[in-house]
C-alpha cells in the first residue's frame, strides 16, 4: 500500500520497500528505539545487539526502559520460513535467562552496556542512575521483562497468539510491525 507524505509543496508518494534482511530490520530499530515505544511510555535505550545467551541463543536486541525494564527484541521478516511458535518460543527463552540473571550479571554479560545505556536514560545524574540501576534488578528478579516480536508484516497466527498471551496473562508481549519505505528522493521512511 503506498503512503502520501504531505508537505509545503505538495504531495509525494511514498513506495513499500522490502528489507534486504532481518540485519537491516534489526540495525533500523538499534538506530531508533522510539519505534519500539508505545505512547508516553518511559523512554528506551539500547543495551545491545546479537547478546549471546547461554543455552538459549543469540537475542537479537536487548534495551531497557527508563523505569528499569529489559526488553527483548526478536527481529523476523515474513519471508523466513521459521515457524511462528518457534518465535515465541525463542524469544520467551532469552527473556526467561535474561531473569535468571542479576543487574549485575545482565551488566557482564552486556560488558558493561546496561550500565551505559542507564546512565544516559539518566542524563549524568547518579542519583537518579543508582535509582534505576534497582529498578533493574528489582524487574528481574521479579520476571518483570518486556518481550517484543518485531515484523515487516503483521500475520494472523502470530497476531492470535500474542494477543492470546496478553489477554490471559501479567506478560508484556508485543507485536510489532515496521514497514520501509522510499519516497522519489531517495529518502527513507520507516
Amino acid at each position: 500500500m503506498p503512503l502520501i507524505r504531505v508537505g509545503a509543496s505538495g504531495g509525494t508518494s511514498l513506495k513499500e520497500q522490502a528489507y534486504e534482511n532481518e540485519a537491516e530490520l534489526e540495525n533500523v530499530l538499534a538506530e531508533h528505539v522510539e519505534l519500539l515505544r508505545e505512547g508516553d511510555e518511559p523512554p528506551l535505550a539500547l543495551v545491545t545487539s546479537q547478546l549471546r545467551v547461554p543455552g538459549s541463543g543469540v537475542a537479537d536486541l536487548v534495551l531497557i526502559d527508563a523505569a528499569g525494564i529489559p526488553v527483548v527484541v526478536e527481529v523476523k521478516l515474513s519471508r523466513n520460513p521459521q515457524s511462528r511458535r518457534e518465535v515465541i518460543a525463542q524469544v520467551f527463552d532469552y527473556a526467561a535467562t535474561l531473569t535468571d540473571w542479576t543487574v549485575d550479571e545482565l551488566n557482564s554479560q552486556t560488558e558493561g552496556c546496561l550500565e551505559e545505556a542507564l546512565r544516559s536514560l539518566s542524563n549524568g545524574d547518579d542519583t537518579n542512575f543508582k535509582e534505576r540501576w534497582r529498578s533493574t534488578g528489582t524487574n528481574l528478579r521479579a520476571g518483570v521483562v518486556r518481550v517484543v516480536v518485531a515484523v515487516d508484516q503483521q500475520t494472523e497466527d502470530l497476531s492470535r497468539i500474542i494477543s492470546y498471551i496478553n489477554d490471559h496473562s501479567d506478560l508484556d508481549v508485543r507485536l510489532t510491525v515496521v514497514k520501509k519505505y522510499s519516497d522519489p528522493s531517495g529518502d527513507t521512511v520507516f
